[in-house]
């Protein structure tokens, strides 16, 4: 019998190495808490483009497949500005162009304010960013609170 638990008890510690092992390779995860300035350090100064979209089928597209949205350009400055150009068209031919500021919160949650629109335009909540690609649960609060769920890939400008 003692046998038998010892056996289960190394089982069960092998495998809890092997999934803290595993989970090192993740630059980030949006499981615990963290530091609004940590996050602030890791996307000040970038650029971003929409990759994917997560369609009804919870199968990810790419923008061009998802009809009515698209992020070709998403940056955020050093100075908590941020510019996006953003389409929310059927048609994918009117594209919008937003100026604001933006916030972060310790669940990493990026508040976006419009400069010509009053209150919250944008939330994006990141669960992933790893290597350069930046995922998350995207707000629209402009157009009746849509919500997409979004890859983001790192751009060059």
């Amino acid at each position: 019998m003692k046998k038998k638990f010892l056996y289960l008890l190394a089982a069960y510690l092998i495998l809890c190495i092997a999934m803290a092992l595993t989970s090192c390779d993740a630059e980030f995860s949006n499981d615990v808490n963290g530091s609004p300035e940590e996050y602030h350090a890791k996307i000040a100064n970038t650029h971003w483009q929409l990759a994917e979209v997560m369609n009804q089928n919870n199968e990810w597209v790419s923008p061009e497949f998802y009809a009515g949205f698209d992020i070709p350009d998403l940056s955020f400055g050093y100075s908590n500005s941020y510019f996006m150009k953003i389409c929310t068209h059927e048609d994918r031919a009117d594209f919008t162009y937003v100026n604001g500021t933006y916030s972060i919160d310790k669940y990493f949650s990026i508040t976006m304010t419009d400069d010509n629109y009053q209150g919250i335009a944008y939330t994006f909540k990141v669960t992933n960013l790893k290597d350069n690609i930046l995922e998350g649960d995207f707000l629209d609060w402009r157009h009746e609170q849509r919500h997409y769920t979004v890859r983001m890939k790192r751009i060059e400008k």
